[in-house]
């Protein structure tokens, strides 16, 4: 299980589990997408990414994004009761720091308590996890579910709007510094004849006194 914790406004990674196999490389590499593109995503939702799913809970006021990988055969149910208990510790220990971080993984002092909350997940079928299940009240067929191709694919075009918008302003400020200096030329050819009179004035006088 992969889990990542991460701003939602600008995809900043929070706090990561760093033990991942290497063949997940790529897909751990696209969960930083994954919580960048829950901007404009429902608050839960299931990503179909071949053998494996992304899983993640979006929870708006605090500004944060949870996200597990898993293999395709983890209940969902239980997934998400993992994403809940993760949020309630985060939110206890940085909610109110999220908007002030400015670095990656500068939540890293979360690791221990994401780890120990991990590590009670890691099986399923442990006789804690079935209780779990058995329990559970999440009305899991609510939880929409994409291919991460698609979000992928949205992010994309999110950033090249991103990136249109930030074009626009600084041809905008390019354009508006042009304006400016034409104004300012255009202010002096008004006073240029007034000050060549004065100039004309002061090289008589200074021609008579002198």
């Amino acid at each position: 299980m992969f889990v990542l914790v991460g701003r939602v406004r600008d995809g900043l990674p929070l706090v990561a589990t760093h033990d991942a196999p290497e063949e997940l490389y790529e897909l751990t590499r696209q969960a930083k997408e994954v919580v960048s593109a829950s901007l404009t995503g429902p608050e839960r939702c299931s990503l179909e990414a071949g053998d494996y799913v992304f899983h993640y809970l979006v929870v708006k006021e605090l500004g944060v994004c949870y996200l597990a990988l898993v293999g395709k055969s983890y209940p969902r149910q239980l997934v998400f009761q993992f994403l809940d208990q993760l949020h309630r510790a985060f939110a206890e220990a940085h909610g109110p720091k999220v908007a002030q971080f400015s670095r990656p993984y500068q939540a890293i002092a979360f690791d221990p308590v994401l780890n120990r909350i991990r590590k009670e997940y890691l099986d399923p079928r442990s006789p804690a996890n079935l209780k779990k299940l058995n329990e559970d009240l999440l009305d899991i067929h609510q939880v929409m579910r994409k291919n991460i191709s698609d979000v992928l694919m949205r992010g994309e075009k999110l950033s090249g709007l991103s990136s249109k918008s930030a074009l626009l302003a600084a041809e905008s400020k390019k354009f508006k510094k042009q304006a400016d200096w034409l104004e300012l030329v255009t202010r002096l050819k008004g006073y240029a004849p007034a000050a060549a009179l004065v100039l004309l004035v002061g090289l008589v006088l200074w021609w008579k006194l002198f």
